[in-house]
């Protein structure tokens, strides 16, 4: 039996080709997103190679393959070949070459990058920045998280081959061999050590051993597309890993996943007595240390596309994405503890997943990995400071004098290394230290430093908005005109108004402002509607609790407690002190 012959586009793809065509026309960056094999690259070079009336007049194409040179440069040298004989020929810089494309509109199609998607957003920002012809095309596993994407997710195309189910396509095309049915049920069981699991595994053909034993690193639940990024190599392509996939759940390894689910990918978990078998093959197989370090790779990546949609506004979808790697991601930083070598990469997902542990009830948590993985870093390099940065903000609640330690470790090398956002994030965490103590001068002149200094946009945790924010409440109590001005300074930065967590925070300091005005009945007005929006667009439990106390306090201003903050990590316990209606928390 034969697949239908008699053309070259994408076979079953008729629906998806003219939405993606229809998509180029109406927007800038466009991402086709969907599994290993599924066909994205062979989608998006037909429609852009087929323009159909589009409004670009040249297409370039670079793959996003991990080699001697940079994404960046790898994009700067294709489009450096179409900007005719006088272009830029000798280490072409990217900028320049963008300025000499020529005039009429260019189709920029960046194919599959998964291998480099931690460079592709600030890449395709800038791009689309410095050129308001030139459109981005991008197929990847996974969104990039840009505001203006537009992402076209495709599912596996129907079976060439009419009335045949999927695995039997592959069994007939002799990837996998049907297992005995005796063990098919004996694997439902899969009891440790017992002959069900090594008889499952007898039954499987190599290339599904291979994803087995490298589908153990997984703790927790995993999409395809990790699974496929963790799982090949030289010895097994993309292509091999779905359909092994597929056989693994057939015989009961694998099992549908029905927590949740980000982006609406569907997710696998391997039974535990299977990842022990897998564990115990992976070792005998000495391929732990290779499909460890691409298993870190993979949840660094997964941390990074967490906050880059938490920073363009997607902060829902930041936290459903960080919800669903929950588990997988406490596996990796349980075991760099154990692992020296992975140690730097499980603190960079750490900082990259900040927001997690400061506005979600995660401080302690968060504080306490930084603290085991610290010690295995070397003393001084950028990413310890930076990470007894976060551990000291974090800890600021309820540990002052550490905090106090931790911050004054990183503050000479953030200083010697001229790190800006880590300057201004350390002078951030000294304010929280000073409003703890109820040094209300020392904490405004902290906030104001970090709001100065911290560039906009800078990833790794807060921006100059959250400090601005914090400024305007350590202000409400003295200087509520002021403290007025200072939050709706804090809403009008780039990030203001999509940053949902910051907005919470300068809403309650205007609100506070209110109050301490003699304005009780509008503070009201503004903390329900700030609660009202904040509800509607983001899950983040501490700055819903901390506006419903104010409320409370508003309510009944006699009341003994106090209202809390909405950017304060839970690590600092309710105080019963009642001097004041802004318990110093951590900001």
């Amino acid at each position: 039996m034969e697949p239908p012959r008699g053309r070259s586009g994408p076979i079953g793809r008729d629906a998806e080709l003219a939405t993606l065509r229809a998509a180029l026309s109406g927007h800038r960056l466009v991402t086709v997103t969907g599994g290993a094999g599924v066909g994205k690259s062979r989608l998006a070079l037909e429609a852009a190679a087929r323009p159909s009336g589009g409004p670009w007049q040249a297409m370039v194409r670079v793959r996003g393959s991990v080699g001697p040179w940079t994404l960046e440069r790898q994009v700067a040298r294709a489009l450096n070949a179409v900007t005719g004989p006088h272009g830029f020929t000798a280490s072409p810089d990217l900028a320049a070459v963008v300025r000499a494309l020529p005039a009429g509109g260019l189709l920029l199609v960046l194919d599959d990058v998964d291998p480099v998607l931690g460079d592709c957003p600030g890449l395709v920002r800038s791009l689309l920045a410095g050129r308001p012809d030139l459109r981005i095309l991008v197929t990847a596993r996974q969104p990039l998280g840009l505001a203006g994407e537009h992402v076209l997710r495709l599912a596996a195309a129907p079976s060439p081959y009419p009335g045949v189910g999927e695995l039997a396509v592959r069994l007939q095309r002799g990837r996998c061999r049907p297992a005995d049915p005796a063990p098919g049920r004996a694997v439902g069981r899969l009891r440790p050590g017992g002959a069900s699991i090594a008889s499952v595994h007898a039954s499987c053909d190599e290339p599904v051993r291979k994803v087995w034993r490298r589908l153990s690193v997984f703790t927790g639940a995993f999409t395809e597309s990790a699974a496929v990024f963790v799982c090949e190599g030289a010895d097994l392509s993309p292509a091999e890993i779905p359909p092994a996939l597929a056989v693994l759940t057939s015989v009961g390894v694998l099992r549908a996943h029905d927590g949740i689910e980000a982006a609406s990918e569907p997710r696998h978990v391997m039974a535990r007595a299977a990842r022990a078998f897998g564990g115990e093959r992976l070792v005998a197989a000495e391929e732990t240390a290779a499909a460890g370090t691409r298993h870190a790779r993979h949840c660094r990546s997964t941390a990074a596309v967490a906050e880059i949609l938490w920073n363009t506004g997607l902060q829902q979808q930041a936290v459903d994405l960080v919800r669903a790697e929950t588990a997988d991601l406490a596996g990796f930083f349980d075991r760099a503890v154990e692992d020296p070598a992975h140690a730097e990469t499980a603190v960079e997902a750490l900082l990259h997943l900040w927001f997690w542990w400061a506005a979600h009830n995660r401080g302690r948590e968060g504080a306490r990995r930084l603290l085991a993985l610290l010690p295995l870093l070397p003393a001084g390099s950028e990413p310890a400071a930076r990470g007894q940065w976060l551990a000291g903000w974090l800890v600021a609640g309820e540990d002052p004098a550490g905090a106090q330690r931790l911050l004054g470790r990183a503050w000479p090398a953030a200083v010697l290394s001229g790190h800006d956002a880590l300057v201004g994030r350390i002078a951030h965490a000294y304010g929280t230290l000073a409003w703890k103590r109820r040094d209300l001068t020392a904490a405004a002149a902290y906030y104001r430093h970090a709001a100065d200094t911290i560039p906009s946009g800078a990833p790794g945790g807060p921006g100059p908005a959250t400090s601005l924010a914090a400024l305007a409440v350590v202000q409400a109590t003295t200087a509520p005109a002021l403290a007025v001005r200072t939050a709706r300074r804090a809403l009008a930065q780039p990030t203001g108004g999509h940053d949902a967590w910051t907005t919470a925070l300068a809403h309650y300091a205007h609100a506070l402002a209110d109050h301490h005005a003699g304005r009780t009945g509008r503070a009201r007005h503004r903390a329900r509607r700030a609660l009202a929006r904040l509800d509607a667009r983001l899950d983040a439990p501490q700055a819903r609790v901390a506006l419903r106390k104010l409320l409370r306090h508003l309510a009944h201003p006699g009341a003994p407690g106090h209202p809390a903050h909405p950017a304060d990590p839970p690590s600092s316990p309710p105080s019963p002190r009642t001097r004041s209606t802004t318990e110093p928390t951590v900001i």
